[in-house]
């Protein structure tokens, strides 16, 4: 991919010769496993293009290490939709969600079948036995050998955690209810249009690495890794702005512009 792009062809120093690309920069983009192969290569070419930058939608959360997701804040940000799975995706939050379900499992008191079809508003006592109360099973046996076995395996195989997570400054827009949103939200439709920002679908947050170290189970954690998702509301929030291609801010959207951050830095 590299050679491809200059070592050998010499692609990009081409395009950017070119008399009618004068004044223009590379900036590296993409959607989902693309977003991390653009990050990874923005880290492998920034020393031939400095002025380099880089947008990544929706990330895995296994693209970098916690130094190289700090390292590269000033020239890439991330965007992610609510509650993607895939930017929380790694081998430890996986391996969590599937013990957390596990354990769920094993403290039913009532069957599978009866507890996913279970309504919504039913005490939780009435379907899991608490943690320091459930009765042994075949179930219980079986799954406490099976940690065992894991935890061998990983001893015997001298297996290190390296925590990885999504890279450079994260964006997040997290949807909003008729409550307060997130602290450290900017509801920009809400303060363009100068009203109150219950009434907006998203707002807009600067998050860290930490936010999505647990994948969280909604009923859109996939929607929202979908790529017409996430353009439609990042187009909804640059119409806002008065922003139309090629998104050159006009000055009538100074105003909101600090109007955001000053909600976003509160």
């Amino acid at each position: 991919l590299i050679d491809s792009l200059y070592w050998s062809h010499g692609i990009v120093d081409q395009l950017l010769a070119e008399p009618r690309h004068a004044g223009y920069t590379l900036r590296l983009t993409g959607h989902s496993l693309g977003a991390g192969t653009a990050a990874i290569l923005s880290f492998m070419i920034r020393h031939k293009y400095p002025n380099l930058k880089c947008s990544c939608f929706c990330p895995p959360g296994c693209t970098v290490s916690d130094n190289m997701a700090d390292e590269c804040k000033d020239y890439l940000t991330s965007y992610v939709l609510d509650h993607d799975i895939v930017p929380r995706m790694s081998l430890t939050s996986l391996e969590n969600l599937r013990n957390d379900m596990l354990d769920v499992i094993a403290s039913l008191k009532v069957t599978k079948f009866q507890a996913t079809h279970a309504n919504q508003d039913v005490d939780k006592d009435m379907l899991l036995h608490r943690q320091n109360s459930i009765p042994p099973s075949k179930f219980k046996e079986q799954l406490d050998k099976f940690r065992e076995q894991r935890e061998e395996a990983r001893t015997i195989r001298d297996v290190r955690s390296i925590s990885l997570c999504p890279p450079g400054k994260i964006v997040q827009l997290v949807k909003t209810s008729a409550d307060e949103p997130p602290a450290g939200c900017c509801n920009f439709r809400a303060a363009a249009a100068g009203s109150d920002v219950q009434s907006a679908p998203y707002a807009a947050r600067w998050a860290y690495v930490t936010d999505f170290a647990e994948i969280i189970i909604s009923s859109h954690f996939l929607d929202d890794h979908s790529s017409p998702n996430v353009l439609r509301e990042l187009e909804g929030m640059a119409e806002v702005f008065g922003l139309s291609s090629p998104y050159e801010a006009p000055e009538q959207s100074d105003h909101v512009i600090s109007l955001c951050r000053q909600h976003v830095n509160r």
